[in-house]
């Protein structure tokens, strides 16, 4: 006969404990000699399958999803890791089953949200000398913002005026939603001054070709022209590098001669010039 501590007589009894549990049984023979003996089971609780993890990507980006609440995981990638790192190129859905030993398991499901990258696109690599400037372009989601912001006249329009000093390489960003795209362009400076020169003869007759005297070159930062009549009055002086005599004094024409002129200047390089010279006015 048997006496389990359930207070149960039979051979075998059928037990569903909540927690982990000892249960005792006494046996006696047909000589009623007795003996007892015990077995404790262990109750393995339920798992309950959760998942942690942003839910919001941008395009092209990637999240870590966490499962909890089991001892092994399987998830809908076939991964079996607790913590996974994906990259979805579109909306997805990802479940995962919660193991304990082998328990009844539980599952949980998460969608990850892929919202598009603003778009954007900048206009165009570009080739210029030491001291010119030249106008960059964006194009797509505003609003835009340049960097690096150095020798830019706008840091947030789309079509700022660069004077980079060196080759430079000018990249707009757009952010929206969270999300950010950029697209970069670069603007070569050809840092080697060309020679500064003065023509040797203007003729100022208004048919459109040399009808002005002035000072060229490609780098040109500041300037001091000046132009004498053979006596040395002072006829015209400018310190404007586009500045250009016309021939005149106190607006009246001046008869085809010999001029002389000087011209101190100042490149973007920083070398400094001083020159002088003769041209002649043809009429």
């Amino acid at each position: 006969s048997y006496l389990w501590n359930t207070t149960e007589t039979t051979p075998s009894i059928d037990v569903n404990p909540l927690v982990n549990t000892t249960y005792n049984v006494e046996g006696t023979n047909i000589n009623g000699c007795k003996n007892t003996a015990s077995f404790t089971l262990n109750v393995a609780p339920q798992p309950t399958a959760s998942i942690t993890g942003i839910a919001e990507i941008c395009e092209n980006g990637e999240t870590t999803l966490t499962a909890s609440g089991g001892l092994t995981y399987l998830w809908s990638n076939t991964e079996t890791t607790s913590s996974i790192t994906i990259s979805p190129t579109d909306t997805t859905t990802y479940s995962v089953v919660s193991i304990i030993n082998s328990c009844v398991s539980d599952s949980e499901t998460i969608t990850v949200n892929v919202i598009a990258n603003p778009s954007v696109t900048a206009f165009t690599d570009t080739l210029i000398n030491l001291g010119q400037s030249v106008q960059l372009l964006a194009q797509g989601d505003a609003p835009f913002t340049w960097i690096p912001t150095n020798d830019l006249t706008c840091i947030i329009c789309p079509d700022p005026t660069a004077s980079p000093t060196e080759t430079t390489t000018y990249c707009v960003e757009v952010t929206q939603n969270n999300c950010a795209s950029s697209d970069c362009i670069t603007i070569e400076v050809d840092n080697i001054c060309g020679d500064l020169f003065v023509p040797d003869a203007f003729s100022p007759n208004n048919d459109g070709n040399n009808d002005c005297l002035k000072v060229f070159s490609n780098c040109l930062s500041e300037l001091l022209f000046r132009v004498y009549s053979r006596w040395g009055e002072l006829l015209y002086e400018s310190t404007d590098i586009d500045g250009c005599w016309d021939g005149t004094y106190h607006g009246k024409d001046l008869n085809s001669g010999a001029f002389a002129y000087t011209v101190k200047a100042t490149l973007t390089n920083g070398v400094e010039i001083d020159i002088k010279g003769n041209t002649t006015l043809f009429k």
